[in-house]
């Protein structure tokens, strides 16, 4: 089994990653993250992601109480759903894969192959 992760963030380029995964003749789990959305709800609530940078160069988002509740709004399941909506997206668009129900940050979909086993 491959374990696969990919970004959250607005340059995915999620049409060609799909194309690559439904290429693989291997069972696989796939990740994704959700920072494009954490970003965007962030801002939408008055609460602009904040990133700081360390001496060496590397950025990070920083990380409060505030940026807390923000980010595990944006990786948590839909209400009244039992996966993400992007887990459900991949689940359509991958042929014989399925959405796990986690939150999106999480597994969220495997091929038929893997759930077999």
């Amino acid at each position: 089994m491959i374990v696969v992760k990919i970004g959250g963030g607005a340059g995915l380029d999620l049409p060609a990653v799909v194309q690559d995964l439904a290429g693989l003749r291997r069972p696989f789990v796939l990740l994704h993250g959700a920072n494009q959305l954490r970003d965007e709800l962030a801002a939408a609530l008055g609460r602009p992601t904040k990133v700081v940078e360390s001496v060496s160069g590397y950025s990070s988002t920083l990380t409060d109480d505030d940026a807390m509740d923000v980010f595990l709004a944006a990786y948590a399941p839909p209400s009244g759903s039992r996966g993400s909506t992007a887990a459900s997206c991949w689940a359509r668009a991958i042929p014989g894969s399925a959405s796990c129900g986690m939150g999106a940050s999480s597994c969220c979909a495997t091929t038929r192959a893997s759930r077999a086993r």
